[in-house]
């Protein structure tokens, strides 16, 4: 018997999951969906299946299944149990928080990028090539090394020589001459800073590049804290780079309205994995050399994760495209 979905033969199939799938209506539930869903008792049940009449004999002799009374009830019965699953399965979703990020700036552009992985035009930067034939680092390339010299810095060192040893190690193949000078000025004048003076406090317990999974109702947010800080008090203070190419003032705080609620979410990741309440999040631009700080509540915090739990659950049980913003100026958007 051939199967009018892919029009192979069930002998042709690969296995007995994939037999089962096709000899039921599940053509477009994933067989992870169906045979490895969290609830291990439908996982029991699956595997079951195929040791008992009637799939046991359907299995052996590669022939569709009977329609007696008997297997009409069993059949019935998984179908149920796996819409349950396939409901679950696809009316979640599992972010980054960078997506999140950008649902809430335009909800279409999420979906270009996210969701059908479309370039982000707007945000792609051309490269700009130098005297004697040197590239310039766009600034996404900027960003990621300077938080790899950030992340692997060795504070017991001197300042100078550690700053060549790892501009040495990540950057000596390729960058240029101009960007070496720029990114040796951010990373001087963040250890200048309020914050890079507590990072060499003898006292002070310091965590770089944290990562989290922050569980909802409709999925789960993943992200990683560029730096937390325990004061010997036990307070927990919280920071992230950003290295944007901001000109001024005007521009410093459109981009730190943007990046709050990350900063929030942050927090609120740190408050419900450790019990404590971070005292004070923080964004540093390295651009203008600027710290931005955020004071931050339980109240606050507690109206984080109610917008941040809505507008997963949006993103889960959405069907079809999500429309832009009106006025929305991405390249990646539809004319």
């Amino acid at each position: 018997m051939k199967d009018q979905g892919e029009d192979k033969l069930y002998r042709e199939l690969p296995t007995w999951m994939e037999w089962l799938r096709k000899a039921l209506p599940l053509e477009g539930v994933a067989i992870r969906a169906i045979f490895e869903p969290r609830e291990k008792k439908i996982w029991r049940k699956a595997i079951a299946l195929a040791e008992y009449s009637p799939f046991k004999e359907a299995i052996k002799t590669l022939q569709p299944i009977g329609e007696d009374s008997e297997a009409a009830a069993i059949k019935g019965d998984l179908l149920k149990r796996i819409v349950s699953v396939r409901k679950e399965y696809y009316e979640t979703r599992d972010l980054s928080v960078s997506a999140l990020l950008k649902y809430e700036e335009c909800p279409g552009c999420y979906f270009d990028i996210h969701e059908m992985r479309a370039p982000d035009q707007w945000n792609s930067e051309i490269e700009e090539e130098l005297e004697g034939g040197e590239r310039a680092l766009v600034r996404r390339e900027f960003g990621n090394l300077f938080h790899r010299i950030m992340q692997h810095f060795d504070l017991e060192n001197p300042l100078e020589s550690e700053l060549a040893r790892r501009l040495s190690d990540d950057a000596s193949s390729f960058v240029s001459a101009r960007d070496r000078e720029k990114l040796e000025q951010s990373v001087r004048n963040f250890f200048k800073s309020e914050w890079g003076k507590f990072l060499h406090a003898k006292d002070a317990e310091i965590y770089r590049e944290v990562p989290f999974i922050y569980k909802l109702s409709r999925g789960e947010l993943r992200g990683k804290i560029d730096l937390v800080l325990k004061n010997p008090d036990g307070g927990i203070v919280i920071l992230d780079y950003k290295t944007n190419r901001i000109e001024n003032e005007t521009e410093l705080f459109e981009k730190a309205g943007e990046y709050e609620l990350q900063i929030m979410i942050y927090a609120l990741a740190v408050w419900e994995t450790t019990g404590i309440l971070p005292e004070k999040g923080a964004l540093y631009f390295t651009s203008l050399d600027r710290t931005l700080d955020y004071n931050l509540t339980e109240e606050l915090l507690v109206k984080t994760r109610e917008k941040t739990s809505h507008a997963v659950e949006e993103i889960a049980l959405h069907e079809g495209p999500f429309t832009h913003k009106e006025g929305c100026p991405r390249v990646c958007c539809p004319s």
